[in-house]
């Protein structure tokens, strides 16, 4: 009976330490992906040797174990099981630098508080979004100069200025569109979307000047049916705290 114990003791401690070295795998690439994480087969596909591998040394280590029959060694892998099981809780529980940084960028567009800018780090990127965004919901010029990137900087001062000639003299389009779609949100003036020549610019000014006013019909400035639908959907979700 004894000896049953010991076995029956083995192959639990083999396979608890094999299934969490699995999760522990699967949380890495949660952390490094979270976009990707439980609904893209890439998550499966790049983790797929590091499972075989817990899961063979699972198998292997409940066998042997239960050949052994040793509580000392038994106990050993168990420990490393609970150890798999306690960093699975550590890295689901705790958000990766990515998501860090996509709530102090969400609360600071929500406070329209610069200060929670600058405690974004490592995606310069994300940054001066976060300073232009709130630059433009507060109407401030001077937080433009926390904007690293040149052109992005001279947009958030003209769009803030409601410089729309010098928007439309910009030579780079994107730059002219983001422009232009800065101070249609600056003025509340949704005929200037219409200027607007990059779709994911005037899809923005549209959607975000729906938000604005809280006013659905904004949304007929796209001309097709569907675009109209998901423009009315889009802004809904905004109005609802969903985006």
């Amino acid at each position: 009976m004894r000896s049953l114990i010991k076995i029956l003791f083995a192959l639990f401690s083999g396979f608890y330490f094999g299934f969490f070295c699995v999760f522990a795998v699967l949380g890495t690439f949660y952390r490094a992906n979270p976009q990707l994480a439980w609904q893209s087969f890439a998550v499966i596909a790049q983790a797929f040797i590091q499972f075989g591998i817990c899961i063979v040394a699972g198998v292997i280590g409940a066998v042997l174990l239960a050949t052994v029959n040793n509580y000392t060694v038994s106990f050993i892998v168990l420990a490393a099981g609970l150890f798999m099981h306690a960093q699975t809780g550590f890295i689901f529980l705790k958000p990766s630098l990515e998501q860090r940084n996509y709530i102090k960028f969400r609360n600071a567009q929500k406070a329209k508080d610069p200060e929670i800018c600058a405690h974004i780090v490592g995606d310069p990127f994300k940054k001066d979004k976060c300073y232009f965004d709130v630059a433009v919901k507060t109407r401030d010029r001077s937080l433009c100069r926390n904007i690293n990137n040149s052109s992005d900087q001279e947009i958030c001062v003209t769009g803030i200025k409601g410089d729309i000639e010098a928007c439309r003299n910009m030579q780079d389009y994107l730059s002219r569109d983001k422009c232009l779609n800065t101070v249609a949100l600056v003025m509340g003036n949704e005929a200037i979307c219409q200027e607007i020549e990059t779709l994911g610019f005037q899809q923005s000014c549209y959607v975000d000047l729906a938000a604005m006013k809280n006013d659905l019909n904004i949304c007929n400035g796209f001309y097709d049916a569907g675009t109209i639908e998901w423009c009315r959907n889009r802004v809904k979700d905004i109005l609802a705290g969903k985006d």
